[in-house]
């Protein structure tokens, strides 16, 4: 059987790219998923400021995203 429609992407890396992918997603109806562990303020800013979700750490983001 499969797993029905997939609503979350989990993004590794929220920056520039990893941002406009995001937005892109998000306005699509996904929630995305991302662990801002080990990233300047600026990144974390930014990925709270453009919707996505943090999680404490990347496990969190693949198990919540898969």
């Amino acid at each position: 059987m499969g797993r029905g429609i997939i609503n979350r992407a989990g993004i590794f890396y929220t920056g520039e790219m990893g941002t406009a992918l995001s937005r892109n997603l998000l306005h699509s109806g996904f929630k995305v998923l991302s662990c801002a562990s080990g990233r300047s303020d600026k990144t974390r800013m930014n990925a709270e400021n453009n919707g996505i979700t943090l999680k404490e750490n990347i496990e969190e983001v693949i198990a919540e995203s898969s």
